[in-house]
């Protein structure tokens, strides 16, 4: 392998990388500045550059009520933009909150803010113009939407070369709510009949040399072990199963006796997420077939389970 082909990402990778904002589910924006005025032009032109980026923003003045909405998010990360004066006092409450994932300053002295602002991991940087912001907020958002794929096979290939694979999981290692993880495969084909394949010809990222795994692999851990004594970064090794891994196959069929297996579709999905302790998105999904069923027969089995989680 040459220096220029396992030398991590190229920039032109990296500005490719960055999501279609269209596509951002898993991120929010807050925006908190006292001196917002909602009559400014300056304030409108910022709000549509802003939400080019992330469209969910939620604008406050009052220090007090944004850490009270930041406190009820769930399953969701936030960007915070605060102003200089106001996040001397609020960062150090938002900080270590699991929602917040990346905090950026917005003021108009930057040399004065920077000084502090260094002790707090999160924040990204201080800024006194918008511009920069959206730019750092893109690579915020991208990478919190990578964290929200995690192992998913079906939303992201795997890439064949180590330094590659090594510098995405290493952009994790700022952030104290994340460990770095390095995965890497082991595959035998003569044992299982998975299906994967390159795409290096096909991807538009073709330096990457990654490969595709087929819906539901499964991988089992070999070992875990620390990468160059780094107590945030790790490296998991894992062997595709075979056929015919007996424990896999129980597995699979206790998994199946539990997940209401005489129930089919939506009806099983909301079952299963309510089992899981996830009664809102569970109400929400037999909401949604509540409104399709036309039958009022039908009606009565959603009624009732739509009654036991509400209660």
């Amino acid at each position: 392998m040459t220096s220029s082909k396992s030398s991590s990402v190229s920039k032109e990778t990296r500005r490719r990388r960055h999501l279609d904002i269209r596509k951002i589910q898993n991120v929010l924006l807050i925006w908190l500045d006292s001196n917002i005025d909602e009559n400014n032009k300056d304030y409108e032109n910022t709000i549509t550059q802003l939400r080019c980026v992330v469209n969910d923003l939620n604008i406050y003045t009052d220090g007090a009520q944004c850490i009270q909405f930041i406190e009820t998010i769930k399953d969701r990360k936030a960007c915070i933009i605060i102003s200089g004066s106001l996040g001397q006092l609020i960062v150090p409450s938002v900080h270590n909150l699991s929602q917040v994932d990346s905090i950026f300053i917005f003021c108009g002295n930057k040399q004065r803010h920077e000084v502090w602002a260094q002790t707090w991991p999160k924040i990204k940087g201080v800024f006194i113009e918008i511009k920069p912001i959206c730019e750092a907020l893109k690579q915020a958002a991208q990478q919190c939407e990578q964290n929200a794929v995690l192992m998913s096979f079906v939303k992201s290939g795997k890439s064949k070369v180590r330094d590659v694979s090594l510098w995405f999981a290493k952009q994790n290692m700022s952030n104290p709510d994340l460990v770095a993880v390095l995965f890497v495969m082991t595959i035998d084909p003569k044992q299982s009949t998975t299906e994967f394949a390159s795409i290096r010809g096909i991807s538009y990222f073709s330096e990457e040399d990654e490969v595709l795994f087929s819906m539901h692999s499964v991988f089992r851990i070999q070992y875990i072990k620390q990468i160059d004594g780094h107590n945030e970064l790790f490296e998991v090794s894992l062997a595709l199963t075979s056929d015919n891994d007996k424990e896999l196959y129980a597995l699979t069929e206790r998994i199946r006796e539990d997940s209401f297996p005489d129930t089919e579709g939506w009806y099983r999905l909301g079952l299963v997420l309510a089992k899981l302790g996830q009664n809102e998105k569970a109400e929400e999904i037999y909401e949604i077939l509540l409104d399709q069923t036309t039958n009022e027969s039908e009606k009565a089995p959603i009624y009732g389970q739509l009654d036991r989680w509400i209660a």
